[in-house]
């Protein structure tokens, strides 16, 4: 799954991962609901976006609640990330995700097996986390 954001804050998806199986063959696909993006980040097969009012939406894979809704339920169109605000910057990496708050403080959730979500554990987190230890 690839993602651009063009200058006019559209959002255009190729590839796999999103169930648009037209992006699949190479063909862009505009995501044409989701709006004022600031920054998006692509997971394996997930994404975040970054809307211009702090504000997080996800879509994609969930199978480890890294969409942050509170749910393990896949979702072609992008749902809210739970208590998720004034948000400067996200990440997504493989079944999690991460942001970072205006404020300086890191959140995290999803898969989180080995540990990586820096919580201290190795619990699923469906929402986002602020992880405490940095």
């Amino acid at each position: 799954m690839k993602h651009s954001l063009r200058d006019d804050e559209t959002l255009w998806t190729w590839g796999a991962g999103l169930g648009l199986t037209d992006g699949i063959s190479g063909q862009l696909v505009q995501l044409s609901s989701i709006n004022d993006v600031t920054a998006m980040a692509a997971g394996n097969h997930h994404a975040l976006i970054l809307r211009k009012n702090g504000t997080v939406v996800a879509l994609g894979n969930n199978s480890y609640g890294q969409l942050g809704d509170g749910s393990t339920l896949d979702s072609r169109k992008p749902v809210s990330v739970s208590q998720l605000s004034d948000v400067s910057a996200i990440s997504a990496g493989f079944q999690y995700s991460l942001a970072l708050k205006k404020d300086g403080s890191f959140w995290a959730w999803g898969n989180n097996e080995f540990g990586q979500l820096g919580d201290g554990t190795k619990q699923t987190r469906l929402t986002p986390i602020k992880v405490e230890t940095l």
